[in-house]
């Protein structure tokens, strides 16, 4: 699992890297919503939350995470 969120939280910074003008977004697993810091680990059976950041996205949208 900690690979997972290693990814998840690697991948946006390097969309981010390519333009600034382009719409993009930050992921962030948090295993608490009121302190949200990011999750360098969780177990399995632990809730976790993603919390998602958008740059430059106008209008509705549909989003599934599974």
């Amino acid at each position: 699992m900690t690979l997972i969120a290693l990814l998840l939280m690697a991948f946006p910074t390097a969309l981010n890297a390519a333009g600034g003008d382009v719409p993009s977004y930050t992921l962030k697993l948090v295993k608490n919503l009121i302190e949200a810091k990011p999750a360098r680990e969780f177990d399995c059976r632990e809730r976790v939350y993603l919390m998602t950041t958008w740059f430059k996205v106008h209008g509705p949208h549909r989003v599934t995470a599974r």
